[in-house]
């Protein structure tokens, strides 16, 4: 008896919703269900927060609270990788789950985690990965100021009024002279 080869990809056995911000999706073999509970963080943009349930014991293996987002990959009958992200941050990170072994392993370092550290190992991880990004580039300059802008802004209150009313009576005493100096000359 010869075994079968196995796919490239693997497609799971069942998918479905239970509810307007739910929905699951059930292992190729049928032995995992992933629930996506789905929170809004902003205005349309959904984050799908992963709970893994062993369907043979009935039994919670690990869920990631409501901050989280993921979507799954499956690599085998039972076998999935988690790609997770944190809240407003959108570096991923790669969560392989091993369900037979109770463990997950941080694609990006190698790290193996058992799943009752699941949620604060993938968070440390998170942090890591965002560290060790370089910098933002620094904004752009801002545009050049116009003449007007560029001229120092008067006093507030009283001494802006001040200011102006100077400014009036000395251009009409020039107005004046000028009149009065044409009409001799």
């Amino acid at each position: 008896m010869s075994k079968k080869p196995a796919p490239d990809s693997w497609e799971p056995s069942a998918t479905g919703s239970d509810g307007t911000n739910h929905h699951y999706v059930v292992s190729p073999d049928g032995h995992v269900r992933i629930d996506y509970e789905a929170w809004e963080l902003r205005k349309s943009e959904f984050l799908e927060a992963p709970g893994v349930t062993d369907l043979r014991s009935g039994k919670l293996l690990f869920g990631l609270p409501p901050y989280f987002d993921a979507s799954e990959n499956w690599t085998g009958p039972h076998a999935f990788t988690l790609s997770v992200r944190e809240g407003v941050h959108f570096e991923r990170i790669g969560v392989a789950v091993d369900v037979d072994a109770g463990t997950i392993t941080i694609e990006r370092t190698g790290e193996v985690h058992p799943f009752a550290r699941a949620q604060k190992a993938i968070r440390r991880a998170l942090e890591d990965y965002r560290a060790s990004l370089p910098p933002p580039p620094p904004p752009p300059p801002p545009p050049p100021k116009t003449l007007l802008e560029r001229l120092p802004r008067p006093a507030s209150g009283w001494k802006n009024w001040f200011l102006m009313l100077l400014i009036a009576v000395t251009f009409y005493a020039v107005f004046l002279g000028f009149l009065f100096w044409n009409q001799h000359n």
